[in-house]
Order: structure tokens, then C-alpha cells, then sequence
């Protein structure tokens, strides 16, 4: 299988040491459960997308812009999900990519007014393990989901956590991101997220996590697609 993964956003250089950046965590995390998947890494903010087709996967990583902005290469990435769209692409979308898939294809992604940071478990709906215990880091969230989506993991923070829409995927959580990524990024991001929230966020990290249920589900998901 070949999977193209579009790398929204860039890791800080001080953080890089942790995982690479956000397409290697992906590869990182995809790797052990899926040794025959082919990756290919895209910059969408430098121009870069892949021509589409219905035979490969697409992942969209998570990125500090807003899914619902009037920037140039964010609304190119929303024209690029609806030619997706209409060829009936397998695409994962997470964080960001999660949002900017329901912004595109008829929902609505919007600002929270809170962060969401940590270990955050989620509901599920229909999948085969009762929650999902995975890192979060966001502010913005998906409100309306596409017509016709499927909402299968939600929270009270985040109602629309995660949802199936025809052969995409949208997760909010991160099932890439490391504890120490996650707490090196809340530390990074104290003076904007407030030191209250980023500790208590901290505190959470040494809980469990079932990064890897998810991930197998959502390649057993797109493959079987």
C-alpha cells in the first residue's frame, strides 16, 4: 500500500530531537503495524500535494493553522479534499487534517475557546475497543460534521472526536505523538495555553494510552475500504 502523507506544519527545531517531524511519527507509529506500507512525504504549505487516485492512502498530520483560514495554501488543501472527495480517496485525516476534511466536504471546524491538552479518553461508537486514549494538543475543533459522516468516538470536550465519512477518517487525537513529545509541546506552548492547564495536562501523561488499537483500526478501516 502506498501511503502519502501531506505534512502540514513544521516541527520546532528545538523539539525535533523528540520524533522528527510530524510525518516521521507517522512512520514511526505506522511501521510495526503495517511493515509493507510505502510512505512518501508532502510539504502542502510549500506548494507540494499528490495527484490522487482510489488505490492509495492519504494521511494529513495536524498542523498550528486553522482548517477554516483564508490562507492560500489552507484553502488549496480544501480544494484538493473535494477533487478527494469526488474520487473516493482514502484519506486519515488527525488533528488538523480531522478538521480541514469536515471544513472541505460540507461541516464546520471552529475555535473551542479551550485547549484540550494531554491524555484526553474519548467514547466509541462501534469500533472494536470502548475508548480511545489518546494525546491531544488543540484549541480548534470539528462542530458540524459532513452530511452523511459517521461520528464514532466522541467527548464531552470534543463531541465529534472522530468520524468515518465514505472512505475518510477524521481523528482529533494524535496516535502519533509520544508522552514526552506531548509534554515537551505543552511546555513549549505554556504562555499560551496558562501554566493552570498545561500541569494539569502533565499529570495525565503517565496514564494509559491505546495509540495502537486506533491506528490498527484505521488502517484495517481505509484498507478494507
Amino acid at each position: 500500500m502506498n501511503v502519502h502523507i501531506l505534512d502540514c506544519d513544521r516541527v520546532d527545531p528545538a523539539l525535533l530531537h523528540i520524533g522528527g517531524e510530524y510525518s516521521d511519527m507517522f512512520i514511526s507509529a505506522l511501521s510495526p503495524i503495517r511493515p509493507d506500507w510505502q510512505f512518501q512525504v508532502y510539504w502542502p504549505q510549500e506548494g507540494e500535494l499528490p495527484e490522487i487516485n482510489d488505490s492509495d492512502i492519504y494521511l494529513i498530520t495536524g498542523s498550528r493553522a486553522d482548517s477554516f483560514s483564508d490562507e492560500e495554501w489552507v484553502a488549496v488543501l480544501r480544494s484538493w479534499l473535494v477533487e478527494a472527495d469526488r474520487v473516493q480517496a482514502r484519506v486519515l485525516g488527525i488533528c488538523f487534517g480531522h478538521q480541514i476534511i469536515a471544513h472541505a466536504l460540507g461541516g464546520r471546524a471552529d475555535r473551542k475557546g479551550a485547549w484540550g491538552v494531554g491524555r484526553m479518553p474519548a467514547e466509541t461508537f462501534g469500533l472494536p475497543f470502548e475508548q480511545a486514549n489518546l494525546l491531544v494538543s488543540h484549541q480548534d475543533q470539528v462542530k458540524e460534521l459532513p452530511p452523511g459522516a459517521n461520528r464514532v468516538m466522541g467527548s464531552e470536550f470534543c463531541p465529534n472526536f472522530a468520524f468515518v465519512y465514505k472512505r475518510m477518517i477524521g481523528i482529533q487525537g494524535h496516535p502519533e505523538f509520544t508522552p514526552e513529545y506531548s509534554a515537551a509541546l505543552a511546555n513549549a506552548r505554556r504562555s499560551r495555553i496558562g501554566d493552570a492547564r498545561v500541569d494539569e495536562a502533565l499529570d495525565t501523561l503517565s496514564e494509559p494510552l491505546n495509540a495502537q488499537a486506533v491506528l490498527e483500526w484505521a488502517a484495517d478501516t481505509l484498507e478494507n475500504a
